[in-house]
């Protein structure tokens, strides 16, 4: 890395971000955060990869230090939505040391399920995601995909 580079100042978001970081920098496969409020979520934006936080009880919260008990939940982090489903499907499941968990419920999928045909379909933008500042790769991409799904719709 250049020095120009590490002069720039960056922030990973959140107390999840160390692992966000490690996913993104290809030094981890995967990444274990807690989320309460959107500790996985938020770095996982930041750092450009998935942040998954499952239902409460999907996976074991045993070994992780509360913030709010009955909100917080451990997510992952990965670096494709299907590498996400890969590790949330081999540690879902209850966990004897937590009674909180739950059994492995339906399986997560990381396709998302589109019917053949899109008319009737709704898709909302809120007003707010207009804002001059979104210039992420991914609001890049949903203005790519509106005028490509508008004429399937109503």
């Amino acid at each position: 890395m250049s020095d120009a580079f590490l002069a720039r100042r960056f922030i990973t978001g959140g107390s999840s971000g160390g692992s966000a970081a490690a996913v993104a920098a290809g030094m981890a496969v995967f990444g274990i955060g807690s989320d309460t409020g959107g500790s996985v979520r938020n770095p996982a934006s930041y750092c450009g990869v998935v942040g998954l936080k499952p239902g409460y009880g999907r996976l074991s919260r045993h070994g992780l230090i509360p913030l709010v008990n009955a909100l917080d939940v451990p997510g992952l982090l990965a670096t494709s939505a299907e590498d996400a489903a890969i590790v949330f499907a081999a540690a879902a499941g209850v966990d004897p040391k937590d009674a909180t968990s739950r059994g492995r419920g339906s399986a997560f999928s990381s396709a998302l399920p589109l019917p053949d045909d899109l008319r009737g379909l709704r898709i909302g933008v809120p007003r707010e995601y207009h804002a001059p500042v979104r210039r992420t790769c991914l609001w890049r991409l949903v203005r790519v995909a509106w005028p490509l799904l508008s004429p399937a719709g109503p």
